[in-house]
């Protein structure tokens, strides 16, 4: 299997986006959402774990995570996070991996996806009636996305000239730049794109912005230096963000798709 594109970017991966103080400010606010769609000990299967930040918060909750991700890279920094004698966490590389290895921890009360993980995937209508056999009837299927408009991106685009950062969402099919240089394909699907492709065996349960006034992740460094601009952003944020069309407006989106039809994956033994 040749190198996934987040191989060469692993082992810094997390130095550069998730111990950032606004990573972990959203993640946090994304993970209090997440909860209250959980049962007690609920079988969750992440679609793009990454180095298994968020992995490890569920299984550190009693939650059981099948954690999947194409990267063999970054798999090795979640299984070193999580350590290879965790109960409450299974791991494989989602290239292919064997249907009986998804079946036999399911059928799953959550499929999570973070920060853009499911803009990677080109065929979602695909992707969601692979997805559907495998989880509980009125579970939810609980993406965060990156949106199509960012308002701060547009604004910072602005204010520094950078016309790149500024166009570069304005199609929905792009390439995205990683920290090697190297680009990713990358689809910039909206609510409705989404809703549509959901549509055989989801509905639309919810919808919130992620990060309205808060930076795209190339700028953190800058705002983190300055404490009293990101506390302004904070404060927008939560202030005004969810209020239409700031609320359209985020760098990221999370939606929540609730199942609707009963067919699911065998019940485990």
């Amino acid at each position: 299997m040749t190198n996934a594109a987040f191989d060469e970017v692993a082992q810094d991966y997390d130095d550069r986006f998730s111990n950032q103080p606004i990573t972990q400010h959203l993640r946090h606010h994304i993970h209090a959402k997440a909860a209250a769609y959980l049962p007690s000990q609920a079988r969750i299967l992440e679609i793009g774990c990454g180095t298994g930040v968020d992995a490890a918060h569920f299984a550190a909750q009693g939650h059981f995570v099948m954690a999947t991700d194409p990267s063999t890279e970054m798999l090795q920094v979640a299984r070193n996070r999580i350590g290879p004698d965790h109960g409450h966490f299974a791991i494989w590389n989602a290239d292919a991996p064997p249907p009986q290895v998804l079946t036999e921890h399911g059928p799953y009360d959550m499929v999570f996806s973070n920060f853009g993980a499911v803009n990677c995937i080109s065929d979602l209508g695909g992707f969601a009636n692979r997805i559907a056999p495998l989880m509980r009837p009125s579970t939810v299927v609980f993406i965060v996305i990156i949106n199509r408009w960012c308002l701060s991106e547009f604004i910072l685009g602005l204010a520094l000239m950078n016309r790149k950062n500024l166009t570069r969402r304005w199609r929905k099919h792009g390439a995205a730049k990683l920290e090697d240089g190297s680009t990713l394909a990358v689809q910039l699907p909206s609510v409705k794109d989404l809703t549509k492709a959901f549509s055989k065996d989801f509905e639309l349960k919810e919808t919130a912005p992620i990060g309205v006034f808060l930076p795209p992740s190339e700028l953190y460094q800058s705002f983190q230096k300055r404490p009293k601009l990101l506390r302004i952003a904070y404060w927008l944020d939560q202030k005004i963000g969810r209020v239409w069309p700031f609320s359209k407006l985020g760098d990221h989106s999370l939606l929540v798709f609730q199942r609707t039809e009963t067919r699911t994956a065998a019940t485990r033994a």
